[in-house]
């Protein structure tokens, strides 16, 4: 299953393994234990470039100092925006930091 397999990664070294589910949940495992984070509900203009947008988030917010959960909350955040609108990756950073609060975060 899903969940194996992500436990499987992190036993041979990966921190964080993150699968997500387009505007379904994305579940998350690592050291710390597994979590489910919900999306925020938005309407979706054109998902193209979501995934790239999430991964760049993710990366923006660690290096900026956030820990990895925040981070993935962030990345979230920004592939939510990417969706709204109708070209990619033209983030506003208060919108997605708006959205981050609306990302809902459950320890499994």
């Amino acid at each position: 299953d899903l969940h194996a397999a992500m436990r499987e990664l992190n036993t041979r070294g990966a921190q964080w393994v993150v699968v997500s589910e387009g505007d379904g949940p994305t579940t998350v495992t690592g050291s710390e234990g597994t979590y489910r984070f919900t999306p925020a509900k938005i309407n979706v203009v054109n998902p193209i470039g979501c995934g790239d947008c999430l991964a760049a988030g993710i990366a923006c917010a660690l290096t900026d100092g956030s820990d990895a959960l925040d981070a993935i909350r962030f990345g979230m955040a920004a592939a939510a925006d990417n969706a709204t609108r109708l070209e990619p990756a033209l983030l506003n950073r208060d919108r997605v930091t708006e959205l981050v609060e609306r990302i809902k975060v459950d320890r499994m």
